[in-house]
Parts: structure tokens; C-alpha cells; sequence
């Protein structure tokens, strides 16, 4: 949780407590975290109003990484397995997806370092992409898209391709997306 001072803190649930939790470990954020973090096995990702997203180690809090996207970030942060690609800690490959607060893009970046490993951008100026991103079980990513026009709206369905897998063809604007658009299994725009 994030108090009203600027601090992120771990606790931990503890019987004996007067409270019924005990602090782990503190740190001090430069900006306010809005969407609850994300915590695996092993750290804790957040983003927060600085524009900035941070890793840290789930057990103590040091910062791993920081990534500034220069942009607002205020939504949820979720993750999204990546078949076929062995991690280096031999868990399941993942990805971060972050929609900045403008909603022209959506990145997926690396947890161990955050670095951008793809970009997914929408064409149309007046679009953008709303609410978070939704992982299905079998690994597709949902995201809404709002049209020019407030009423009109539809669902991207996305999923990520291993760079060793793209053929070029049906790639999303940058490398590491694939927006369906010539696949009958997922379709860039369901009504």
C-alpha cells in the first residue's frame, strides 16, 4: 500500500500483532501510485504519478530498475506470459503491459530490467485505448479502443509473438506484437 506520505509499504499478515500485520520493509516514492502494484515470486512493480515505473525485490524492497516513460501512468499494470521464450530465472517468460494515461500505446516491458521489449500503437490519432489490459487464460491480451467518436468503441485482441516467430506479415506497428489482422484466430476489432 502507499500511505498518504509517500511511502510504500510491505506488510506482512502476523497473528501476534496488535494490529494483525507487521511492517517488512518501506520506500520512499517520488510520486503518489494510484493502481495497486504488481507482485509476483520474486518483486513488486508499481507505477507512479512521476511518469515513472519502478521494480523492486519482493522481500526487501530494493529497487531493481526504474523506467521513465515520460508519461503519466496511472492504470493498472498487468502481466502476460510470453509462450515458447525460456526465462533466465527458469519461470514462466512474462511481460509488463502499461497503458500510459494519453492512450495512444501500450508497451510490454521486460520485468527483470523494464526495459520496452514491444510497442502496440494506434493508428488513428483520435483513438486510444481504455481501462487496462485483460489476459485470457490461453494468453491473448484484450484491450478496449475508443473511436473519434465517445460512442463508438470495440475490443483489440492481441497476442505476443517471440521476435524468432515473426514473419513480418502480420506484425503490429513495432516488433513484438501481433495484431491479428490476417489470422482468423484473433481479430484486431471485435463489435
Amino acid at each position: 500500500r502507499t500511505d498518504p506520505d509517500g511511502w510504500l509499504v510491505a506488510e506482512k499478515r502476523c497473528g501476534s500483532c496488535r494490529r494483525g500485520w507487521r511492517r517488512l520493509w518501506r520506500l520512499r516514492v517520488s510520486g503518489h501510485t494510484p493502481a495497486p502494484p504488481l507482485v509476483d515470486d520474486r518483486r513488486i512493480v508499481f507505477a507512479s504519478l512521476d511518469n515513472q515505473i519502478y521494480g523492486v525485490r519482493r522481500r526487501n524492497g530494493h529497487r531493481l530498475w526504474v523506467a521513465d516513460l515520460g508519461q503519466r501512468i496511472s492504470r493498472s499494470l498487468v502481466s502476460a506470459p510470453i509462450e515458447d521464450i525460456d526465462h533466465p530465472e527458469g519461470a514462466e517468460a512474462k511481460v509488463i503491459l502499461v497503458i500510459p494515461d494519453d492512450g495512444r500505446k501500450m508497451l510490454a516491458l521486460d520485468p527483470l530490467n523494464g526495459s520496452t521489449a514491444a510497442t502496440y500503437s494506434l493508428s488513428n490519432p483520435d483513438d486510444r485505448l481504455v481501462g487496462s489490459p485483460v489476459v485470457t487464460p490461453n494468453g491473448l491480451i484484450l484491450v478496449a479502443r475508443q473511436g473519434y467518436d465517445p460512442r463508438s468503441a470495440s475490443v483489440v485482441v492481441l497476442s505476443l509473438v517471440p521476435p524468432d516467430r515473426e514473419d513480418g506479415d502480420d506484425v503490429g506497428e513495432e516488433n513484438g506484437y501481433n495484431d491479428g489482422s490476417d489470422r482468423a484466430a484473433a481479430s484486431p476489432e471485435t463489435p
